[in-house]
């Protein structure tokens, strides 16, 4: 299969969803009166508001050049329609069949040929973000102690963190809140809340993290990104790969708990670390009787994994999504002690080992790329 009609769909899609980037708002969107909520989904409408507009006989021609149709594509192959509120060039599209079925350029098996973990064989995975990022359970017990290293700094600028996740932490026993608690710090650094969706009960899809990183006004306000979210495909995405790369600042991603290379079964988007040096790929450390070694469950490897550090708070609170919120503090604590906001790996390193508390190892193997291990002094 070229790399063009890879790019079509990829195995980690249901098998009748496409996400396409029209690189700019196609005509009469403004004209359609779309309602969005602020997890960025479109009214459950938006199909019928379109049918028969300027905007859908655009965006038809596009999707069949996508799918490589030698046919006109109809609107009742269609079932459902999401536009990003944050980004009008980007759609989620929904068919009544399987895109396999619609076009002869997708084979049936490239849905099945790699399974990721957890995914019964012979189903595809279904696009969502799943908890393999953390071995919590939906909630966690609001009241569970979180002994973060408070590091103190005299002359500092303050620094914010977003965190793209599920959920609130109004509600205190989410997954958004946890992570909160993880990376905040009274005066030094706030934390700025980007949700994908707006429950944490509900999974969130590749949809809803691409969309979440096009919401300027949030991703404005802050300095770190933290997703501590993420799935396993054999392939990158492209349009999430555009969308990490538009950020501009520094993205901190759990590198995924399911104890895999990273070279054998890519965990996303952590994995774009090997590509892009504003990418930093956390695994997960869990101090034992051999001291702080990478947990057994987490993520591994020198192609998808930058760094470790300490993942494991409690019993019942570890994972690489710990580990990530963690180095995002202290990504932002070592620009709030520099006055600046600019960010290279070696300099992250150096502010960090002089940090009070703070203590990185270096080891030569091949267990992530740069062999960093980071965890308080007292461990």
């Amino acid at each position: 299969m070229s790399k063009e009609h890879e790019e079509a769909v990829h195995a980690y899609h249901t098998a009748n969803q496409l996400i396409i980037d029209t690189h700019n708002p196609l005509q009469g969107i403004n004209d359609l009166g779309c309602i969005f909520d602020k997890s960025g989904n479109s009214s459950a409408s938006l199909l019928e508001t379109m049918k028969g507009s300027l905007t859908m006989q655009l965006l038809l021609p596009i999707l069949q050049h996508k799918l490589h149709l030698d046919r006109p594509l109809q609107e009742e192959e269609m079932e459902s329609i999401r536009l990003s509120p944050y980004n009008h060039a980007l759609w989620e599209i929904t068919f009544r069949k399987p895109l396999a079925e619609i076009t002869d350029h997708l084979s049936h098996q490239i849905f099945n040929d790699h399974q990721p973990p957890g995914v019964p064989k012979g189903h595809t995975h279904d696009e969502a973000i799943q908890s393999y990022n953390s071995h919590l359970q939906n909630s966690f017990d609001s009241n569970w102690e979180i002994p973060v290293v408070q590091i103190k700094l005299d002359d500092y600028r303050p620094m914010a963190v977003g965190i793209v996740d599920r959920g609130s932490s109004e509600d205190d026993r989410s997954h958004m809140a946890l992570m909160n608690k993880l990376i905040e710090q009274p005066k030094t650094i706030e934390t700025v809340e980007i949700s994908m969706v707006d429950s944490p009960d509900r999974e969130a899809t590749l949809f809803d993290l691409i969309s979440a990183l096009y919401n300027k006004p949030l991703l404005d306000q802050v300095q770190v990104v933290n997703i501590s979210q993420g799935f396993f495909a054999p392939e990158g995405n492209p349009v999430l790969e555009k969308a990490l790369r538009q950020v501009g600042k520094p993205v901190v991603c759990s590198a995924g708990n399911f104890d895999t290379d990273d070279h054998e079964m890519p965990h996303w988007p952590s994995h774009y670390s090997n590509s892009m040096e504003h990418v930093i790929s956390v695994g997960a450390l869990k101090n034992g009787w051999l001291g702080n070694k990478p947990a057994h469950e987490s993520n591994k490897g020198a192609e998808g994994v930058t760094l470790f550090a300490k993942g494991a708070w409690s019993d019942e609170i570890q994972g690489t999504s710990l580990a990530a919120a963690w180095v995002s503090h202290l990504v932002a604590l070592s620009f709030a002690k520099n006055k600046s906001a600019t960010y290279t790996l070696d300099g992250f390193v150096e502010t960090v080992k002089g940090m009070p508390g703070i203590e990185i190892d270096q080891k030569d193997n091949q267990e992530s790329r740069t062999g960093y291990r980071i965890f308080p002094s007292d461990e």
